[in-house]
Formats: structure tokens, C-alpha cells, sequence
């Protein structure tokens, strides 16, 4: 019965995947037909060769650090796990060691839905690795136009990722944790074993300093494509209230992975993490809010 259930499995994932592989194939087929009668294959095959590069290089990345993230988290032996019996004859179920062995898994088709929208992105890539110089500065930041042309969305790019792992690890970390029952929510309190307090510490801190060069090199840098005045470009409010706030959020967003890590160590780590959400909190809202309007 064993035998005929996996090779029914089998079938079933082998047509999946014809299914999926064909159209595609068909279309990349008839694409490298096309370049190949227009005589630029070298076009067509530098575009899938960094779809590919691209697909690869985040699937590890994000493998990698999931992966050790949840082995971090899953160290060491459950005391009080979490057991589930779905009925009177079933056998009882460890869900602490039932998501375990389900992690790498979830890794794996995590890893590869982060490769996958990351292959869009094969132009931006191309662009920033044959960047070239303008030899024209803009006014503000005194930076080569190039910069904003080749780099910059780069950069947003791989702020944006790193932002967006940063926080799917966050969630499953505390998820982890809380079936461990490291993290314990109470009516009044949450209490956080130290090493968990720590881990969780460290990605939230990470995620701060990753929030402040997005503030002080990105968001700063796109000030210059404002439309907040009657023209495309930075205005006087841009420049005299938009872009001092972001210099000071990007300040307020150190300051305040600092907090964490410091809470963290302390043994009070959800006081401070409030402290410090609360104080980035008012400082965007007061600065990157309240002024603009009223000096707009």
C-alpha cells in the first residue's frame, strides 16, 4: 500500500511539473528563435543566465539564513512541549517536534518563493553590474546621475529583501519560540527566556539598522523624482523638512536597535522593544509627518 501511494505521489508531482515546465518552455523556445533570427542570442542568453544567477544566489542566501535561524531556535530540549491527541485511539503528537520536522521544508519553499520574485529582476541587476558614469552631478547630494540611473534601484532592491527576510524571520521566531515556550504571553507581561530574548533581539536590531540606510541613502536619494511642488524634482519643503526628518529617523532607527539589543541583555526586552517602536513612532510621525504638512 506503502509502494502505491508514493508512486501515485510521484505521477501526480511528475504532471505538476510538465504541466508548469511546458508552456514555459514553449515561450523561452520561441523567444531564442526570435533572437536567433534577429542575430542577438547574446541578449537572450545574458537575460537567462542572470534570471538564473539571480533565482540561485537568493534561494541560498534565504535558505541559508532561515535555516540557521530555526536551528538556533530549535536547539536544545522542550521541557513542557506541546502535545495534541486528535482522538481517543491516535497517538499523541509533539508539535514542538512536529515543526521541526517540518521546518526545512518550510525553508525550502520559502527560499524558493523568494528566488522566483526575485527573477523579475534581472534588468535592475544588469544595470547596476554595467553601470556607467554620467559625468553629471546632480545638486543636492553632488552625486554622478548615474548613481540614480544604475544603482540606486539596486539598492532599494536588496534593502527591500533584506527588510522583507529580516521580518519573515522575525514571525517565525516567535512562533517557534512561543510552541517551545520560551515566549510566554500573560495578561499584564510577556516573559522571554534570555537566549530567545537575545535572538529575537538581534533580528529586530537588524531590521532597525536595515530600516536606517534605507532612510538615509534611498528614501533620501528619491527625493530627487518628488513631485511635491509644481515640478518633478526636490522641493523646498523636500529639502528643508522631508529630507532633515529622514536624516533624523535614520538616527532615531540606530538608536533604536541599540534600545533592543540593550533590553535584550537587560532581561526586558518587550519594555524596551515598545520604547523603542513607540520613540521611531513619534519621531517619523512628528518629523516626517507634522512638519512637512505645515511647512508645505
Amino acid at each position: 500500500m506503502t509502494r502505491i501511494r508514493r508512486i501515485v505521489l510521484l505521477t501526480i508531482l511528475a504532471l505538476v511539473v510538465i504541466i508548469l515546465a511546458v508552456p514555459s518552455s514553449i515561450r523561452v523556445l520561441t523567444d531564442w528563435w526570435w533572437f536567433k533570427e534577429i542575430g542577438y542570442q547574446i541578449v537572450f542568453t545574458r537575460q537567462l543566465v542572470t534570471r538564473g544567477d539571480l533565482f540561485l544566489g537568493v534561494f541560498a542566501v534565504t535558505a541559508l539564513l532561515l535555516h540557521l535561524n530555526l536551528r538556533i531556535a530549535q536547539r536544545g530540549i522542550v521541557v513542557n512541549p506541546i502535545v495534541v491527541r486528535v482522538g481517543p485511539t491516535t497517538p499523541q503528537l509533539d508539535v514542538s517536534r512536529a515543526v521541526r520536522r517540518l521546518s526545512p521544508w518550510v525553508v525550502l519553499v520559502l527560499a524558493f518563493l523568494a528566488g522566483a520574485s526575485a527573477n523579475s529582476l534581472w534588468d535592475v541587476t544588469l544595470l547596476a553590474t554595467h553601470r556607467t558614469a554620467f559625468g553629471v552631478a546632480d545638486p543636492v547630494f553632488a552625486r554622478d546621475v548615474g548613481f540614480y540611473v544604475f544603482t540606486l534601484p539596486a539598492l532599494s532592491a536588496v534593502l527591500t529583501f533584506l527588510s522583507g527576510l529580516a521580518i519573515v524571520t522575525l514571525i517565525l521566531l516567535l512562533f517557534v519560540y512561543t510552541l517551545r515556550g520560551d515566549v510566554i504571553v500573560r495578561p499584564r507581561a510577556v516573559r522571554l527566556e534570555r537566549t530567545a530574548g537575545i535572538h529575537l533581539a538581534a533580528v529586530l536590531a537588524f531590521l532597525f539598522l536595515v530600516s536606517a540606510v534605507q532612510l538615509w541613502i534611498v528614501d533620501s536619494a528619491n527625493l530627487l523624482y518628488s513631485t511635491t511642488g509644481p515640478l518633478v524634482g526636490a522641493s523646498y519643503t523636500d529639502l528643508h523638512a522631508t529630507l532633515p526628518a529622514l536624516r533624523v529617523s535614520a538616527v532615531a532607527a540606530v538608536a533604536a536597535a541599540g534600545l533592543v539589543l540593550a533590553g535584550a541583555f537587560a532581561g526586558r526586552l518587550p519594555r524596551y522593544t515598545l520604547y523603542a517602536v513607540g520613540g521611531y513612532a513619534v519621531v517619523a510621525l512628528l518629523g516626517r509627518g507634522a512638519l512637512t504638512i505645515v511647512m508645505q
